[in-house]
């Protein structure tokens, strides 16, 4: 028997549920630690923001180039 499928709605609202969950709760063992527990990437988020006085994330020369390099795609001509 099929069960009833969830409305879009639903799925979008269930989807961001545990994003929110992972982002508030989750520590993640690429941050640092607080008091021996690692801390979850909102928290990380947060002490950057209060760092930085601002929520802007500059880009380095480096990815500013990279996102702007000519692509050309190529047809193979052997092997």
């Amino acid at each position: 028997m099929l069960k009833i499928l969830l409305t879009w709605r639903q799925l979008i609202d269930t989807v961001q549920e545990k994003i929110d969950d992972y982002n508030n709760h989750y520590g993640h063992s690429e941050l640092p630690k607080v008091n021996g527990k690692w801390v979850s990437p909102a928290a990380y988020r947060q002490w950057v923001l209060e760092q930085e006085g601002d929520d802007i994330e500059y880009m380095t020369y480096g990815k500013l180039r990279e996102m702007f390099m000519p692509e050309i795609k190529r047809v193979t001509q052997r092997g």
